[in-house]
């Protein structure tokens, strides 16, 4: 009997990703509501009262965050074998049922000890104990709805960058969201005369850099800001960016023109792809430069001219 729906750790790993993305995005959304009224209060007063207001915001949140970091760890076990997060067969399922979506799978608090037993994944006692913690609000979250402190939006924030940078520390954050964007259900809004999905992208991009600091800014999207951070031809070819901090020459996070160059070719942070490039003196800018073919047009990659 051939299995049906059987999860593989692709699958498992994306869409854990993808959680954790929606609940990065959520928290940085409260950050930005509360900076765009009140960026000239520094009234703690005020801080803790609306901290206090998006509590029932921040329990959804959890919720979402513990599913993904589960799914996480069901992406690791599952490496090893996707038959391992089967818990036991219930006597009472039928024998001719081939499909892996009905049949119970590993309780949550057991992940862990399965994934340090089983998989070829080790666990940092730091990442254990986030996701017991984060469990232990999830269940009484869902199960009462009562929680007796309130939760810390910056504990939420530093706790997201550790498990996320441990479970995927080989993934392109900013490749991924590039790509997840393109798939959510408000991208059939979109037009590129006035917004797509490169400039929400870079409008959250603009947000993070405005509300998280520049530790947390270097671990969550890998770019340094002692050196120029290059992105191609097609991530910057949507109108209106050019007003965002990150294509100043004088911001200290500047995407203008940031790539990874070896063997002349040049790998794009955003669209995870490569391209071949040659020198060329520009004649715009008028600096030895690196030239790469959009739209069968070659484009200098430090000032954009054709």
């Amino acid at each position: 009997m051939i299995m049906k729906n059987v999860p593989t750790p692709t699958s498992l790993e994306n869409v854990s990703v993808r959680l954790l993305q929606t609940v990065w995005s959520e928290l940085l959304a409260f950050k930005d509501e509360y900076e765009c009224v009140w960026i000239q209060e520094t009234n703690p007063t005020l801080l803790n009262s609306y901290t206090t207001s998006i509590q029932p915001e921040l329990q959804l949140l959890i919720i979402t965050f513990t599913q993904s970091l589960e799914l996480g760890l069901k992406s690791k076990i599952c490496e090893t074998s996707p038959y391992l997060l089967l818990s036991h067969f219930e006597q009472d399922s039928p024998k001719s049922n081939n499909d892996f979506l009905e049949f119970r799978t590993l309780g949550a608090n057991k992940l862990p000890e399965i994934v340090d037993s089983l998989a070829y994944f080790e666990l940092s006692n730091r990442l254990k104990d986030l996701y017991k913690k984060y469990n232990r609000i999830r269940n009484k979250v869902v199960h009462l709805g009562i929680l007796k402190e309130p939760l810390s939006y910056s504990e939420i924030i530093e706790d997201l960058i550790s498990c996320y940078l441990e479970l995927y520390p080989r993934r392109n954050i900013l490749a991924d969201k590039m790509k997840f964007h393109t798939k959510d259900n408000h991208i059939i809004f979109e037009n590129d005369s006035y917004v797509s999905p490169i400039t929400t992208f870079f409008a959250e991009y603009q947000n993070a850099l405005e509300t998280i600091n520049e530790i947390q800014f270097y671990k969550m999207y890998n770019v340094n800001i002692d050196q120029l951070n290059y992105i191609c031809h097609h991530c910057t070819s949507s109108k209106d960016l050019e007003h965002y901090d990150f294509f100043k020459d004088d911001s200290p996070y500047s995407l203008k023109s940031s790539y990874k160059i070896n063997d002349f070719k040049i790998y794009c942070i955003l669209c995870d792809i490569e391209y071949e490039v040659y020198s060329l003196v520009c004649g715009e800018c008028d600096n030895g430069s690196i030239f790469s073919y959009y739209s069968e047009e070659s484009k200098c990659h430090s000032c954009g001219y054709n």
